[in-house]
């Protein structure tokens, strides 16, 4: 089969880019930078720059609510600012005392949370997304302090909120009290970052122990381990394509995960890129396979997303740049695993190093590719 991949750089930052996500609808993206800025995209027909919004300092985080109505920036030293997510207008900002990490919109977009480094050890804020527009010093309506957070997240209907420790552990809490509803040991080592699927029925977890773990959302145990080939794990991103009921005619289940990271930013400037571990790896999430590689960065990668869709993806990194990789007809009809026997080979023409094409060991070589039969992917307790 031979198949191609349409792979862009898109430049818009001129420091480390720190989060890219897409909108619901998926015809726009977000991408924030340590250069104070937050880049708006337009998807379609091709990627261009829509808007620009200039912060105070540099910006971690950022999120969009279920609308496209209203942005949040994790703006690092002085504050979250709430955004008019196409127009760039400045509605509020709540000060916020030493180094913001991540803010994220809970579901309906009613309520978020912001995590923050203070004093005495990490706090967890919740606020009112109203009042916080009206009355920028606003109280928080929870507020939550533990030590050595590196990520917090919404759970299931806003009910609980998910946490990750620098030392390998993950814990439930209870989003009305911040009560400790279970916690788990689940890496070796720090955990960079934890990510639900869309349906919220998986949770990975990327470790600096060079492994990504799905984790069971309820009990925390482990279903599957991926292998980072000894280089830190620091994000996931799941294909929304495993769904049954999203897809199209055209559409075959997809059962990926794109996994990046790489060494730590003070390290990068004494090995070449290769060695660094900045590739993207596109697994299968069932059979834990390595599916291809992506060459598409030489600095650690601080995120990947999905499209809403399926269609194409997109990462961001250490060096500034982001990549974003658009998928052909072929990802969807000739390379589909679920189309031969197990007892079938395929033949893949090497063509170009972008997404999913991955196999980037010889451009132009021919490899043999053992396929597989359609496997049933977890599906939600009842």
């Amino acid at each position: 089969i031979q198949y191609q991949m349409q792979h862009l750089e898109v430049k818009g930052h001129g420091r480390p880019v720190r989060m890219i996500k897409y909108n619901k609808e998926g015809d726009f993206m977000f991408s924030c930078s340590d250069d104070s800025s937050v880049c708006v995209w337009k998807i379609h027909p091709s990627v261009s720059l829509f808007g620009r919004i200039k912060c105070k300092s540099a910006i971690k985080s950022i999120d969009v609510d279920y609308t496209s109505t209203n942005l949040l920036t994790a703006e690092a030293a002085d504050g979250i600012g709430i955004h008019k997510a196409l127009t760039g207008e400045t509605i509020g900002f709540v000060p916020l005392p030493g180094q913001i990490r991540h803010v994220e919109f809970a579901l309906g977009g009613k309520l978020f949370l912001v995590l923050h480094e203070i004093k005495t050890g990490s706090a967890i804020k919740i606020y009112e997304t109203e009042k916080a527009i009206k009355d920028g010093k606003v109280d928080p309506l929870s507020e939550y302090i533990l030590e050595g957070i590196t990520q917090a997240t919404w759970g299931p209907l806003n009910e609980t909120i998910y946490i990750s420790t620098t030392k390998g552990k993950i814990a439930i809490l209870n989003a009305k009290n911040g009560s400790t509803k279970l916690e788990k040991s689940v890496q070796n080592d720090h955990i960079y970052s934890i990510t639900f699927s869309p349906d919220q029925c998986m949770l990975f977890s990327c470790s600096k122990d060079s492994s990504v773990k799905m984790l069971d959302p309820e009990t925390l145990e482990c279903i599957k381990n991926y292998n980072n080939q000894n280089f830190f794990a620091r994000c996931v991103a799941i294909s929304p394509l495993y769904k049954e009921n999203i897809l199209s005619g055209k559409h075959k289940r997809k059962y990926h995960i794109l996994i990046g990271g790489g060494q730590d930013e003070k390290e990068v400037t004494t090995t070449s890129a290769g060695r660094g571990g900045f590739d993207i790896r596109l697994w299968n999430f069932i059979t834990e396979e390595v599916l291809g590689e992506i060459v598409a960065h030489f600095g650690p990668v601080h995120c990947i997303n999905f499209s809403p869709d399926g269609n194409s993806a997109v990462s961001c990194s250490e060096d500034g740049t982001i990549r974003f990789f658009k998928c052909k007809e072929e990802y969807f009809s000739k390379f589909n695993q679920s189309s031969y026997n197990s007892n079938s080979s395929v033949k893949i023409l090497i063509v170009s190093s972008g997404f999913f094409t991955s196999w980037p060991f010889v451009l132009g070589s021919t490899y043999i590719v053992q396929s597989f039969p359609p496997l049933k992917v977890l599906s939600p307790k009842k």
